[in-house]
């Protein structure tokens, strides 16, 4: 069963990030909207995805540039209309905030 997991907060300043790193699955897929944002560059992300080299990460394309963020290559920008599809997509949906 597969899980969209939101992250909202910086990985630099709150656990919320560890916390979802710590239980996602390769079959999940990881967002990242609001201060979520910096979390592309975190090096636990950098972590997660050498251990789970099939984990979807995506992040918000206009969350993103608004806090000039430049985006790796590895993860996807997505929009919000991209967003709305992935809660219909996978089975459940889990925020982290």
């Amino acid at each position: 069963m597969a899980i969209l997991h939101i992250v909202r907060n910086s990985g630099f300043q709150s656990n919320e990030l560890q916390q979802c790193l710590d239980i996602i699955c390769e079959s999940d897929v990881l967002v990242f909207i609001d201060d979520g944002s910096y979390n592309v560059n975190h090096p636990a992300l950098m972590n997660t995805q050498s251990q789970l080299p099939g984990l979807e990460v995506k992040v918000m394309a206009h969350h993103a540039s608004a806090r000039a963020i430049a985006i790796p290559n590895s993860i996807e920008a997505i929009s919000n209309n991209d967003l709305v599809q992935l809660t219909f997509q996978l089975d459940r949906t889990m925020t982290w905030q």
